[in-house]
């Protein structure tokens, strides 16, 4: 249920913001001819915006480290259920497709089920207090993971340190 409200709010890029504050990248990495970064920033337009990070993911060409990156965000809580942005580039052989995941600080690992395609383990990394400072957050967790082609997404879940599920979500989603 969580997934899918995170799916759908996939679109919702164009809230309603005062000045929309500046993104900053938190991973990055190339697939095929394209490089990807996962973002954050603050959601200008909630009281509770502290904990509302937004997560974003945008896609440029490998070869063109100067080209204007087009993001892709949803902004939320990240308790009880994740922030979820999932975007993808190119078509074919060359179709590449991010899933960037966002919880609270006490989960510490991601699960992704992709039915046919395995199930992927994410550790999840905490926002450095530095980057939570810079863009006015509250730490969180986050991860994400490259696919080539299409696939679905059958599950997320989330574990706590010592390994209970912490949220899990099981909602069949195919890109």
């Amino acid at each position: 249920m969580a997934l899918s409200a995170a799916l759908a709010g996939y679109g919702l890029a164009a809230t309603k913001e005062r000045s929309s504050p500046p993104f900053v990248a938190i991973k990055q990495g190339v697939a095929g001819p394209y490089k990807w970064q996962v973002f954050t920033r603050r959601e200008a337009s909630s009281l509770a915006s502290k904990y509302r990070p937004c997560l974003g993911v945008g896609f440029s060409g490998k070869n063109d480290p100067g080209a204007h990156v087009k993001v892709f965000y949803v902004c939320g809580i990240v308790k009880p259920f994740p922030n979820v942005v999932v975007d993808s580039v190119g078509s074919g052989k060359d179709l590449r497709t991010v899933i960037a995941v966002a919880y609270d600080q006490r989960v510490r690992k991601a699960l992704i089920d992709l039915g046919s395609r395995r199930v992927r383990h994410l550790r999840l990394a905490l926002l450095s207090k530095k980057v939570a400072r810079t863009v006015h957050l509250a730490q969180y967790r986050y991860s994400a993971l490259e696919l080539a082609g299409h696939f679905c997404i059958h599950r997320i879940a989330g574990f706590d340190g010592a390994g209970n599920v912490a949220a899990d979500d099981k909602h069949v989603t195919c890109f």
